[in-house]
């Protein structure tokens, strides 16, 4: 019996011993991937949140109200109050993605609106998450999410947009039509941009031409293709602007008169 019960204890033991091992290991996993998560979002600037749809009751961590310009503690966001400091404007897409998610339509969602700083100022925010934790009918309870700041990344793409509606009023304005043509290593042309005078001038839709150079180039006159092909040749090998006048066929037997003035440069 004493033999029995010692290797009882024995086993116990290692068993035990085996126990806290592994309890030791997960609890070492955790704060390695808790230290990893908090470094991903530091690095970031990302704030986390985590809700209950139900009860409105909300998380925010430090970096999620820092972005915002509050200190720890100085706010408590509920999903309620949320939308009191969103965009009016972007208020609307807004709720109609929030139930979505509450109903279990959407599991994952991404969203992209303003929401008001403590100084008064609106920030563009990506606000990124997953539902979780389904009820009996499917419908989640829960959602957990991050929150960016990407303004700059707005204001680039709205500097970004004036500079592009400039530039389309300046080619509607001079009298000649621009092209941006890519000619490939291996020989595939492709049209990249076509002003609108150049559609004009030359009777023809911009996105049939974006689509296949040809409907441009095939309607240049035959006697008059080899040569325009042979120039645009002998600038991707020389990297050397050239001059070229020819004839385009029009709708009918219409016949216009083209010089072309082309710098090529290389693309990374």
């Amino acid at each position: 019996d004493t033999l029995i019960l010692g290797v009882m204890v024995s086993t116990l033991l290692v068993i035990l011993s085996h126990i806290m091992m592994n309890a030791q290991r997960l609890e070492y996993d955790y704060r390695l991937a808790r230290e990893r998560l908090e470094l991903a979002l530091d690095g970031g600037n990302i704030g986390y949140y985590t809700a209950h749809l139900l009860t409105g009751e909300t998380f925010v961590d430090e970096r999620h109200q820092h972005l915002l310009g509050y200190h720890p503690g100085e706010i408590t966001f509920t999903v309620q109050n949320w939308l009191e400091h969103v965009h009016p404007e972007d208020q609307p897409p807004l709720l109609q993605r929030y139930a979505e998610v509450a109903k279990g339509q959407q599991l994952n969602f991404e969203s992209e609106y303003r929401v008001r700083h403590r100084d008064g100022t609106w920030l563009w925010v990506l606000d990124r998450g997953q539902s979780f934790d389904p009820d009996e009918t499917g419908q989640p309870k829960r959602v957990a999410g991050t929150l960016m700041d990407i303004t700059e990344r707005k204001q680039m793409e709205a500097a970004l947009r004036e500079s592009n509606a400039r530039y389309d009023d300046l080619t509607r304005r001079i009298p000649v039509g621009i092209y941006i043509l890519r000619i490939t290593a291996d020989g595939v042309t492709q049209f990249e941009y076509v002003s609108e005078k150049f559609c004009q001038m030359l009777g023809v839709d911009e996105q049939d031409v974006l689509r296949d150079a040809e409907f441009v180039h095939g309607r240049i006159h035959p006697d008059d293709r080899a040569s325009l092909d042979a120039a645009n040749q002998l600038a991707v090998q020389t990297f050397t602007p050239f001059r070229w006048e020819g004839r385009f066929r029009l709708q009918g037997e219409k016949t216009r008169w083209l010089r072309i003035e082309s710098e090529p440069f290389v693309l990374p």
